[in-house]
């Protein structure tokens, strides 16, 4: 007896799921899912589609190859077990986005997110991780019109340019903060913390969530992307001119911008944001990094010509 109720148990297995999602989405399946949309507590979210697909679609092998059912045995909870390890929890900022993005993708079909879940939660949300998402990238998805998988190129969708500057900023991690902690501690071994970061931040904000006291690594470990950058701003006129040849003060102002951008991404920007404006920021991030990881600012350059 065939058995309805095999969990995904590798990466690979989840690819005839979201390719027969596809086809569902484009061609319908008689109700089976779509009528069940608002019905979904945890949605996971595939940037290199730009679509959402419910948790107890894709946790099960079965849908792969057969109509979705809801029959006994088939439980939420157990699909979410095995998907957290292809899939990461997103952020309270993130998540608010990618719950407009959300609602839109389901006002589509006529449908609405739900209200909450049994527990009184809110609606979960995840999105791969980065070893997933590199994954994801490889596999052709592209479905025609008839709901035929094509070998065409399909044109990067306006919600990905989040995930490529995301993907970028991240690459600047660890290496930017360890690099200002060198910097910083060749000017004052014992006080630099003090002296160049916390009393130098303007930003009221960033300089609270720092902590005041430590050791040099720990302080490291407390630099975001965005306060390395106010740092270095800081700092600029006095130690970090001399030390960054080749690159302008207007870049790092530049990635500030663009950062925040990152942290609070709108529909309304996400979908203004041409691929210029891609380009440029993606250049930007590779200049500015040459001074400080050579080979990060490479790995920024060919995701920036992969894009173009």
């Amino acid at each position: 007896m065939k058995n309805n109720t095999e969990l995904v148990k590798c990466k690979e297995d989840l690819i005839p799921i979201i390719k027969k999602f596809l086809k569902i989405l484009n061609e319908g399946d008689d109700g089976k899912v779509i009528d069940r949309f608002s019905n979904f507590d945890y949605w996971y979210y595939l940037p290199t589609l730009g679509i959402f697909i419910p948790n107890k679609f894709l946790g099960y092998k079965k849908h792969g190859t057969d109509p979705f059912d809801n029959t006994t045995g088939m439980y939420g909870g157990k699909a979410r077990e095995v998907l957290e390890k292809y899939f990461d929890y997103v952020e309270d900022d993130r998540k608010k986005e990618l719950k407009k993005l959300l609602e839109e993708f389901l006002g589509k079909y006529g449908k609405k997110v739900k209200s909450g879940t049994k527990m009184g939660l809110e609606v979960g949300i995840l999105v791969p991780t980065d070893e997933i998402h590199k994954y994801f990238e490889t596999i052709n998805f592209q479905v025609s019109c008839n709901g035929e998988l094509t070998k065409e190129n399909k044109q990067l969708m306006p919600v990905d340019k989040f995930d490529i500057i995301s993907k970028a900023f991240k690459l600047m991690l660890p290496d930017l903060p360890t690099y200002i902690g060198n910097i910083l501690e060749e000017k004052d071994e014992n006080d630099w913390w003090q002296k160049y970061v916390i009393s130098k931040l303007q930003d009221t904000v960033t300089r609270k969530n720092l902590p005041k006291s430590g050791q040099n690594k720990a302080y490291i470990k407390k630099l975001d992307i965005s306060a390395s950058l106010k740092v270095i701003i800081s700092n600029w006129q006095d130690i970090f001119r001399h030390k960054m040849t080749g690159v302008k003060l207007s870049w790092i102002h530049e990635l500030l911008e663009i950062r925040n951008e990152d942290s609070h991404w709108t529909i309304e920007r996400i979908e203004s944001c041409s691929n210029e404006d891609i380009i440029r920021a993606l250049d930007t991030m590779g200049r500015f990094m040459r001074p400080i990881n050579e080979d990060i600012a490479e790995k920024i350059f060919a995701i920036k010509n992969k894009f173009k």
